[in-house]
C-alpha cells in the first residue's frame, strides 16, 4: 500500500486560499450590510460601534418623522453613519437638490452610568467639526426651537461654532430608561453621506 501522502500542486493551494479570502470578505461585506436600515431616502448604520440601532420607520417628515430606536452602549461618543439612498441612483434627477428630515430618537441607555444630558453633533466628514456654511446644520436657515424636543430633558441649545451640536440638559436618564429625543436635520451639502455623533452627558465626578 502506498502511504505517500498525496501532491497538491501549487495552484490548487492558490485557488483555495483566494476563495478562503472571497469567502471571508463576503462575509465581513454582509455584517456590515446587515446593520443598514432604510427609512425615506437615507440608510442608518451602526457600523461604527458604541451602540445598537434596533429598528428604523418613517418617511422623514413633520407628521412622519424617521424613528430610530437603539441601545446606546458606551459612555463614549458613538456615530451614526447616514447614507442618502437616492444619490446613489443613476438618475439623480429623482431627488431635491438639498435634503431634510424630522428624527424621532428612542434611545436606551444601557451604558454603565445615569445620563445628566446629551449631545448630537454633526459632521459632514468622520472626526472634523461641521462648519457653519458647509449646508449641514440642525437647520440653521428657519430652524424652529418646538422641532427639537426631549421627553428627560428640559432645555436644549444649539450652537454652530467650532461645529454642529445640539445639547439637551436640565434632565436625568437612569441606567436601563428611554429617552426620546426629536430633531430637524437640514442638508444643502452634495455629500452623499454625513454622520450623527452622539455623546451623553455626565454627572461632575
Amino acid at each position: 500500500m502506498d502511504n505517500r501522502a498525496p501532491y497538491i500542486w501549487p495552484s490548487a493551494i492558490a485557488v483555495s486560499i483566494l476563495l478562503g479570502w472571497t469567502s471571508l470578505g463576503s462575509a465581513q461585506e454582509k455584517s456590515v450590510t446587515e446593520r443598514n436600515m432604510t427609512a425615506g431616502p437615507f440608510t442608518f448604520s451602526d457600523e461604527l460601534g458604541g451602540h445598537r440601532i434596533v429598528s428604523v420607520s418613517g418617511e422623514g417628515s413633520k407628521e412622519d418623522p424617521i424613528v430610530i430606536v437603539q441601545k446606546i452602549e458606551t459612555l463614549k461618543p458613538s456615530t451614526i453613519t447616514i447614507r442618502h439612498v437616492r444619490r446613489f441612483l443613476k438618475d439623480r434627477s429623482v431627488f431635491a437638490a438639498w435634503t431634510s428630515m424630522h428624527l424621532k430618537f428612542v434611545t436606551h441607555n444601557i451604558t454603565a452610568a445615569g445620563w445628566i444630558g446629551f449631545r448630537f453633533e454633526l459632521q459632514e466628514k468622520l472626526g472634523k467639526p461641521s462648519i457653519y456654511g458647509d449646508g449641514l446644520s440642525f437647520n440653521q436657515i428657519t430652524r424652529n426651537d418646538e422641532d427639537i424636543v426631549s421627553d428627560r430633558f428640559i432645555d436644549h441649545s444649539v450652537e454652530f461654532e467650532p461645529g454642529d451640536r445640539l445639547v439637551f440638559e436640565n434632565g436625568w436618564v437612569n441606567q436601563r430608561e428611554e429617552v426620546q429625543f426629536k430633531l430637524y436635520i437640514l442638508d444643502l451639502s452634495p455629500a452623499d453621506i454625513f454622520y450623527l455623533v452622539q455623546v451623553p452627558q455626565l454627572p461632575a465626578s
